[in-house]
Parts: C-alpha cells; sequence; structure tokens
C-alpha cells in the first residue's frame, strides 16, 4: 500500500489504472488531509461504478462530517447494487443516524443482496419505529437469506413490547436457532399463557432448543 506517499500523488495514482488505483483509494482514507477527503468526494460521483464503490468505501474511514454524509446517503440511491451496498457498509461503520430513512427503504429492494446488508445495517442504526418493517421481511421475503438477516436484527432488539409476535413466528419456525430464540425470549418475558407452547418445546427434536424450553419454564415458573 502507497502510505507515506504525498497526497497529491495518491490522487493521480487514484485516477490512473487497476490495479494501482485501488490501492491509492485504500491510502486517501487513512490521509487526514482536506485535499485527500476532497478527492474521495469527487471520485463518489465518477461515472464509473467501481470508481464510486472504491470511493464510498474509502469514505467510511474518514470521520463523520456533512460532506461524508452527503456523499454516503447519495450513494445508498446509486443505480449501482454494489454502490449501495458499499454506502450501507459506511453507514453502519460511521453510525451514521442520517441514513436511517433511507436505509429502512432499502429493504424493499429488488436486489435480495442489497434488502440483505440493508438489514445487517439497520441492526446497528435501529429505531423501535422499524419492528413491523422489519419482522414483514422476516415473515414475507422470498429469499431465505433475507429473512435470516431481518431474524438476527430483530433478535438484536426485542423488547417487551415485541417479544409475543417474534415467540410465535420462532416458536414453529423449521430453523433450530429461531426455536432457541423463541425460548430465550420466553424465558425473558414471557408470562404463564405460554407453557403450554414451552412444554412443546421442551421435546423438540433438538436440544440445545429442548434445555432452553425447560429453561424458560422455570424462570416463568419463579415469576409467577
Amino acid at each position: 500500500m502507497p502510505y507515506g506517499v504525498p497526497t497529491q500523488e495518491l490522487i493521480q495514482q487514484a485516477n490512473g489504472a487497476p490495479p494501482a488505483c485501488w490501492a491509492a483509494f485504500v491510502a486517501l482514507a487513512q490521509d487526514a488531509s482536506s485535499q485527500a477527503l476532497q478527492a474521495l468526494l469527487e471520485a463518489a460521483h465518477s461515472r464509473d461504478p467501481h470508481i464510486r464503490r472504491a470511493a464510498i468505501e474509502a469514505i467510511a474511514s474518514r470521520q463523520l462530517s456533512a460532506a461524508v454524509t452527503s456523499a454516503m446517503i447519495g450513494a445508498l440511491s446509486d443505480s449501482d447494487g454494489a454502490v449501495v451496498r458499499a454506502a450501507c457498509h459506511a453507514a453502519t461503520t460511521l453510525a451514521a443516524r442520517d441514513a436511517h430513512e433511507r436505509l429502512v427503504g432499502l429493504v424493499a429492494s429488488a436486489d435480495p443482496l442489497t434488502r440483505e446488508v440493508a438489514l445487517g445495517a439497520l441492526r446497528v442504526l435501529w429505531d423501535p419505529g422499524d419492528f413491523e418493517v422489519v419482522f414483514e421481511v422476516f415473515r414475507r421475503d422470498r429469499s431465505p437469506t433475507v429473512r435470516k438477516k431481518a431474524a438476527w436484527t430483530l433478535r438484536a432488539h426485542v423488547t417487551a413490547e415485541t417479544w409475543r409476535p417474534l415467540f410465535e413466528a420462532w416458536r414453529q419456525d423449521p430453523l433450530h436457532r429461531h426455536r432457541l430464540w423463541a425460548c430465550e425470549i420466553a424465558a425473558k418475558f414471557g408470562r404463564a399463557e405460554i407453557r403450554e407452547y414451552l412444554s412443546m418445546l421442551a421435546e423438540d427434536q433438538d436440544g440445545l432448543v429442548r434445555r432452553a424450553a425447560t429453561r424458560a419454564l422455570s424462570a416463568i415458573a419463579a415469576a409467577y
């Protein structure tokens, strides 16, 4: 990597041909000068989607600022999926709350890879109002991978207000991890009326699920 190279040389290299230009973008990301940032911001508007993607990936290493936020949010509406996904990762890395609304919109993208990455970003930039949108993705999305990512995001933010629909959705899910999560959230938030379901899960074919269900039954018994 061309670390330590003068900024103007890096900018010239970034404007050149691959593979040297990719290394220059990585180095520019570590260059704290305003000239380096300006070069990355300009590259984020290149006609070449590969250049735009590299610029957004590099911008994710900068400090969050109005200019960085503007470039990143703009990239979330890019015509190229790889650029959009790079912007999702950048928003996650920078914890850019201003990107939240765009990220919510991207969970309805036609591209399953983009939906998956947007859901991962929302796991970090979560807002309680996201529950219904993400839960609907879990229930309806055609991609098993996207549904799993939605479940991970929901699991990270389950609350006393949202645990019950998740329990109902997960307790009969074919994926054993989701049945396990149903037991775990029941142990934390459950009430006596779900004992019957937990008793069924205590006889699950998966040993981890059985043990988690037994613990949940004990927790509810102790609480009530």
